[in-house]
């Protein structure tokens, strides 16, 4: 098992259009689990989607939310196959911010297993 992890820093007032990202690149064939972490002070402001291969995984494709926000963590677990037969995957996070004022850095965790 390997963990992955990326701050994303978000300027204020980044809107959707012209939100900021961050790459990570996965060697292993399966994610078993990820968090989303909003420190103290997000205030539901900071948006993150978590793409594979540039698709979207996290939230759901086709979810009423497409981003995560909130203040504190959000938490996923269970397996799921990553691409079949590639020796690695690329997973993009997105991020914008609503807030007008301060900055924010969402923290985003991702575990990988080999089976």
């Amino acid at each position: 098992m390997a963990q992955y992890a990326a701050s994303l820093t978000i300027p204020a007032s980044t809107l959707e259009s012209n939100k900021v990202e961050t790459t990570l690149v996965v060697h292993e064939p399966f994610i078993s689990g990820y968090e989303v972490f909003f420190p103290p002070g997000c205030a539901g402001l900071a948006y993150v989607a978590i793409f594979v291969n540039g698709k979207q995984f996290a939230p759901a494709d086709g979810s009423a939310d497409r981003y995560f926000h909130g203040e504190g963590s959000k938490l996923w677990t269970g397996k799921i196959r990553l691409t079949p037969g590639a020796t690695e995957t690329i997973i993009t996070v997105y991020g914008y911010n609503d807030d007008d004022t301060y900055s924010h850095t969402p923290i985003i965790s991702i575990n990988t297993d080999l089976a």
